[in-house]
């Protein structure tokens, strides 16, 4: 699996279980009842592993109320070898 899908899967989990935290908090918890949550990721694009898995990914943050944005950095004057 690559970095990238790594990274999603693992902070759609961690931004879960904060969530979960606020919500299991003391007063004032009922504050963040309805918090939504923004993952930024910066890339240059690579890596974005199989298809299928990255819309399961996806529709899972979605599912979780996590809003992604996903930006990808390209230098067009350089050229990149791909191994």
């Amino acid at each position: 699996m690559c970095v990238l899908m790594q990274l999603l899967e693992s902070m759609t989990s961690h931004m879960v279980e904060a969530r979960s935290q606020l919500r299991r908090g003391g007063s004032g918890s009922g504050l963040f009842a309805d918090t939504c949550q923004l993952l930024l990721i910066v890339s240059d694009g690579r890596c974005l592993g199989d298809q299928r898995r990255v819309k399961a990914a996806v529709r899972r943050a979605q599912d979780a109320q996590i809003f992604l944005v996903f930006v990808v950095l390209d230098n067009p004057n350089k050229e990149v070898e791909l191994t």
